[in-house]
């Protein structure tokens, strides 16, 4: 998010040699301080990023309809409907899984009416935000840029409009990899089975009424 704030990969680009180039080449710039953060989707992943925000002092607010009013709250996190985000919000970060509700769920109309310089940031899955209409909005100046850890073709053609676009940073689908965080998940995959065998209701369901119906 910072570094497609401060446009650093075209700052990094134009700076060759020992040579800096002028500020009108990189205007505008702005700060992320005092700007408002949308998060499309407020589970677990959504909360995470919640709370590494809360240093940078910015407004967060987030939409998800699956999620307690008191979460939010617990987090200093205003609940907001999804149009409220999109139309509002100086950066719109997704955090939502994939499924036939969310395909699409950033498509032509939302990024239509997205602030003028708005910038996005998908590290969820690419089949959430429509990526042609993306690429015109980059493209055409409405957005600012965007941060793309997932896209809709994975991996994108080497000729993708999108992987030379100028305010884009795309990362190969491995915002989430550290040694630590795969082994981490590998724990708590283990933990879930052996809570499971034991009778134990697992922390982490994607389903909850599964446990529900579960047979004795």
């Amino acid at each position: 998010m910072l570094a497609v704030w401060r446009k650093l990969v075209p700052l990094r680009d134009a700076a060759p040699a020992g040579t800096f180039p002028a500020m009108e080449a990189v205007r505008p710039v702005h700060r992320l301080a005092g700007s408002r953060v949308g998060l499309v989707g407020f589970g677990a992943l959504g909360q995470a990023v919640a709370r590494k925000l809360a240093g940078f002092d910015v407004e967060i607010v987030a939409a998800d309809p699956q999620v307690p009013s008191e979460v939010f709250a617990s987090h200093g996190v205003s609940k907001v409907d999804l149009d409220e985000l999109i139309e509002s919000s100086d950066t719109v970060s997704i955090h939502t899984s994939l499924n036939p509700a969310t395909f699409h769920l950033i498509g032509a109309d939302e990024i239509r009416r997205m602030k003028p310089g708005a910038i996005v940031i998908n590290t969820a899955r690419g089949g959430v935000v429509d990526q042609a209409h993306l690429v015109r909005a980059l493209r055409s100046g409405h957005l600012g840029g965007a941060g793309l850890d997932v896209l809709e073709k994975e991996p994108p053609d080497p000729d993708d409009e999108l992987l030379r676009l100028p305010n884009v940073i795309v990362t190969p689908h491995v915002g989430a990899y550290s040694e630590e965080a795969i082994a981490m998940l590998q724990e708590r995959a283990a933990s879930a089975v052996v809570d499971v065998l034991s009778g134990i209701r697992p922390p982490h369901l994607a389903d909850a009424g599964v446990w529900e119906r579960r047979r004795g």
